[in-house]
């Protein structure tokens, strides 16, 4: 009766060994799952946070163009009427 005892002690130290390291694998599973989803998180909070601040360059920059245009055109009148100034101050030196 002693061996039988002893084997299936023996047995039972098996059998809890397997599951003590079933038990371990999966959290060392879960882990790793919530170590990579923290990961994905702050890799798409970062990704985000780039595609804003390349939102924010697109619109500084139209708003940069617009204001650009808006002196070319200033520019544009001014050498107009510069022009149209120097024509009537020539007429006035020709009489």
């Amino acid at each position: 009766m002693s061996t039988e005892f002893v084997v299936l002690i023996g047995f039972g130290c098996t059998v809890l060994g397997a599951l003590i390291g079933y038990l371990n694998w999966r959290r060392v599973c879960n882990n790793e799952i919530k170590f990579d989803a923290k990961d994905d998180g702050k890799l798409r909070s970062d990704i985000g946070y780039i595609k804003r601040t390349v939102d924010e360059i697109r619109l500084d920059q139209k708003a940069q163009e617009k204001r650009i245009n808006d002196i070319i055109e200033r520019i544009t009148r001014n050498e107009e009427s510069t022009r149209q100034a120097h024509k009537r101050i020539d007429q006035i030196q020709k009489q």
